[in-house]
């Protein structure tokens, strides 16, 4: 599907597998960022405002993955502590099932 959006006043059109709904979407926050960005450091070129922006989202998008990750590898811990919990309370000889 053909996606079009805007960003600083530029228009774009991409391709895309989904309904492009997600990539308008973070387009959007792109352009507010960028603006923000913008009023905030006043002598940036449109380029430099660009990749200080992708930059900053990149990181926070990395941020992001980390803190889920830890959250991942946490609920493992606890799984695997609840299934050795549940195993050592199991009978041990079989034939007595």
């Amino acid at each position: 599907m053909n996606v079009q959006f805007s960003v600083r006043g530029r228009t774009f059109n991409v391709r895309t597998e989904d309904d492009g709904e997600l990539l308008k979407r973070i387009a959007q926050e792109l352009d507010s960022k960028i603006n923000a960005q913008s009023v905030a450091a006043k002598k940036l070129d449109e380029p430099s405002l660009a990749i200080i922006t992708a930059l900053d989202m990149l990181h926070e998008m990395a941020l992001e993955k980390r803190r889920l990750a830890d959250e991942v590898d946490e609920i493992r811990t606890k799984l695997d502590v609840t299934l050795s919990t549940l195993e050592s309370l199991l009978p041990t000889d079989k034939s007595s099932v």
